[in-house]
């Protein structure tokens, strides 16, 4: 006969043991790279939104402040400011043909994004100061096909010329 008081463990109980750690272990390491692609896809998200809205809020002050409407089509406005001086916006392709908003020929979003449909429609009404909305959607300049390295976000105003 057999003595039943040997110590340690069957084979059975040490498979359950080692699916368990297994099971716990993908679960884990699925966790951490789902928080590590979160977190690469909000720094995209977090560049896009602040060369928007940087490029936006020039675009805004300078056309508020301004004294005269010169120049307005589809792609491009000039407006003239307080010292006497054309401002024109519009996109220029850099060195590494990436486009970008451009005050006269300084750029208003940095070469790590890319505007596209830039935009600006004016309405002039006699006796009262010109409205130009202003359109565009800044993008992520594509390094990869994987989406938590792909953002885009749609900026749009209407500025009312106060000096005019």
């Amino acid at each position: 006969m057999m003595n039943r008081n040997s110590f340690g463990f069957t084979l059975i109980e040490m498979l359950i043991v080692i699916t368990s750690l297994v099971l716990l272990l993908i679960a884990g390491s699925n966790l951490l790279f789902g928080s590590l692609l979160g977190s690469s896809k909000s720094e995209v998200q977090k560049e896009v939104r602040q060369n928007g809205e940087y490029a936006l809020k020039v675009m805004e002050e300078t056309i508020k402040n301004a004294v005269k409407l010169e120049f307005c089509d589809l792609t491009t406005v000039t407006v003239k400011n307080q010292n006497n001086q054309d401002i024109t916006f519009k996109v220029l392709n850099d060195g590494s043909n990436i486009p970008r908003v451009a005050s006269n020929s300084s750029y208003l979003t940095s070469n790590k994004v890319k505007v596209k449909n830039l935009s600006f429609t004016c309405e002039e009404n006699p006796g009262l100061p010109p409205k130009i909305k202003i359109s565009f959607t800044v993008e992520q300049v594509q390094t990869t096909d994987r989406p938590e390295k792909k953002a885009s976000m749609q900026f749009s105003t209407v500025v009312s010329m106060r000096n005019f």
